[in-house]
């Protein structure tokens, strides 16, 4: 059971709390948001509508009913229950459907202020773009909210909380003093009062926050983070809670209080088109997932980047990204676009899709090394082993001769004197690179992943782990994994090896080998009858096979490997 006191204020030297305490199976949790003392007047204390959202996945996911002190208001109640619950509970049985004990009030909050949030990030500036001074002064922002209900302890832990979240206010006080408009700093403790995966439950603890000041606002236009076809209920106790906010926002707003999706009819290269000649956009933006400011290195940079790249916006946010470097690696951060689009991650579909035809002969090269349904498609037959990492683009099509290609391997990591290893990401490339090794004198110590499905003869331990340097080698067999894990091992090991290169220096040895075999015999080939060249591929079938395989790469990727 989960009982949440009534709130009350606690006035403070530079801020006003609203604290409700807050009791889980007998154990006491003082849960509060903290705001300018200027703000105290919109601080709600006459219901717990605020800390019942806040507290409200925590109760479906561990299954625990709620008793309130405070009345309810009716409205939020009804779309808790009657909409939202059953919804999320269709989705995913595991969902606990909790009784809520409570009185209900009907009298309006009566907010008048219109709001946004302002991490500076892409989709918060489309929405501020979207609603400041435009021709409709009834929608037009009055207010920013900057808000720490948990993003600060989950994404930025390893970059230091207290730092980051200094820089992250202070670039949303230059914004809103530019724009003219008030800041409302919003701090919590909600994070750290209650265990929670933040990816599972922030837009349940963001309107925590806003409903604590629901006397402030009549509307708050929420920054959504995915386009309207992401929508999905299936397993929500697992996703991102982005997949159903439309739904969930709809059932956490009242008549007085409206909490409005917005952004979610474009993409992200839509909202960078729009942003590109924002001022404020283009001195502040910042989606790093590492750094107080953006390191162009991150997955999300990367992504970023990439798409102002696509959109030929890349110029304009100079000053907040690291541009230049971007153009002398921008083989890698193609070759990375490439991988995220065979692996279809939406999120780089409208890059890739733009920036493919201008780098049509470069993409080919970087696609010959993940795209497998040409291969497919062509009817060659593999066999079965290699049927499923093949079928998933997670190995390259030259790896029919296990022998050959276990000799490359062996030799590869002799030739750097390696004799132990740890791999790093499990799933089926490392089965498969765990199979290569097997019996040819390189010891496997251990694997390194949080959730290992399968029992292994070696150990495994959490990604938390930092050291490396008890291993001659770590391989990486995580095939999506960015710049940080390979900053974090190469700290104590060297020897950080990508799997999937690892793969693709023996496909690029395997392709040369095959197109000196056909250079030397295409005189040949012309005077051979039907039947000497029907015994001949029975002679040299693996070879031959071999060289199926590799076929469909493009002439430039041929003339590349030579």
């Amino acid at each position: 059971m989960i009982y949440i006191g009534a709130p009350y204020i606690a006035e403070g030297h530079d801020s006003v709390k609203l604290i409700s305490n807050v009791k889980i199976d007998d154990v006491l949790h003082r849960i509060y948001i903290a705001v300018d003392p200027s703000y105290a007047p919109f601080l709600v204390k006459d219901r717990s509508d605020g800390m019942l959202i806040g507290i409200l996945h925590y109760a479906l996911e561990f299954k625990h009913d709620i008793c309130c002190e405070a009345p309810i208001s009716e409205e939020l109640l009804y779309g808790i229950q009657e909409t939202l619950v059953p919804a999320l509970q269709r989705g995913d049985q595991r969902i606990h459907v909790p009784t809520i004990e409570c009185e209900l009030i009907s009298v309006p909050t009566s907010g008048a202020g219109i709001g946004t949030g302002i991490s500076c990030g892409v989709d918060s500036f489309n929405t501020i773009c979207s609603h400041y001074n435009t021709a409709y002064p009834h929608h037009n922002l009055t207010h920013l909210a900057v808000m720490n209900t948990g993003s600060f302890n989950a994404v930025y832990r390893d970059a230091g909380i207290s730092h980051i979240k200094e820089k992250i206010w202070s670039r949303a006080k230059h914004v809103a003093d530019e724009l003219l408009l008030p800041l409302v700093k919003i701090d919590s403790n909600i994070a750290l009062e209650l265990e929670q995966n933040h990816y599972l439950t922030h837009t349940y603890t963001d309107a925590f926050a806003i409903h604590c000041l629901a006397k402030l606002w009549k509307r708050y236009y929420y920054a959504s983070a995915y386009p309207y076809d992401y929508v999905s209920f299936q397993n929500n106790l697992s996703h991102d809670v982005s997949r159903y906010e439309q739904l969930l926002l709809n059932c956490l707003s009242t008549s007085s209080l409206q909490i409005c999706l917005d952004g979610a009819a474009g993409t992200r290269n839509d909202k960078i088109r729009k942003i590109a000649d924002f001022p404020a956009a283009q001195k502040y933006l910042h989606v790093c997932l590492r750094k107080a400011d953006n390191c162009g290195k991150c997955e999300k940079c990367r992504r970023t980047m990439l798409a102002m790249d696509a959109e030929g916006k890349l110029d304009s946010f100079r000053s907040v990204f690291p541009v230049d470097y971007y153009m002398e690696h921008k083989a890698e951060y193609y070759d990375s676009l490439c991988r995220y689009a065979v692996l279809k991650h939406e999120e780089y579909t409208d890059s890739f899709t733009k920036l493919y035809p201008k780098h049509k002969e470069e993409f080919d090269i970087y696609l010959a090394r993940y795209e497998v349904s040409a291969l497919m498609k062509r009817g060659i037959k593999l066999d079965e082993a290699l049927q499923r990492w093949i079928k998933y683009g997670k190995i390259y099509k030259s790896m029919i001769n296990h022998e050959a290609l276990q000799a490359f391997i062996v030799s590869f990591l002799q030739s750097k004197c390696v004799t132990s290893v740890a791999f790093y990401g499990d799933g089926d490339l490392r089965r498969f690179i765990e199979t290569l090794l097997n019996g040819t004198g390189i010891e496997i110590r251990y694997l390194v992943e949080d959730h290992v499905k399968a029992v292994h003869a070696y150990p495994s331990f959490s990604r938390e782990l930092e050291d490396f340097s008890d291993v001659d080698a770590v391989i990486v067999t995580d095939i999506i994994a960015d710049e940080s894990v390979f900053d974090k091992i190469t700290r104590s090991n060297p020897n950080c090896l990508l799997a999937t290169d690892l793969l693709s220096a023996y496909s690029k040895q395997a392709t040369e080998i095959i197109l000196r075999q056909q250079n030397r015999t295409s005189e040949l080939e012309k005077s051979l009858t039907e039947k000497e060249k029907l015994l001949r591929n029975l002679k040299n079938s693996k070879e031959y096979k071999l060289g199926e395989a590799v076929a469909y790469l493009p002439k430039k990727a041929y003339r590349m490997f030579k």
